[in-house]
């Protein structure tokens, strides 16, 4: 993993984990474009993400 991978990819849990973030057109924008930048698509980020979320 690149350093610009590895940057993007603590930029995408941020913006997947953050509540505070709509999930508006320019979100779902941004998720893409940082997605892109690590080869995957937004939904696999999204589902691996939420896999290893600890559920209360």
């Amino acid at each position: 993993m690149t350093k610009e991978q590895a940057i993007a990819a603590i930029e995408l849990v941020e913006l997947l984990y953050d509540p505070s973030r709509s999930n508006d057109a320019d979100t779902r924008a941004v998720v893409a474009a940082t997605a892109a930048r690590l080869g995957i698509r937004p939904i696999d980020a999204a589902i691996t993400l939420s896999e290893r979320h600890p559920h209360p």
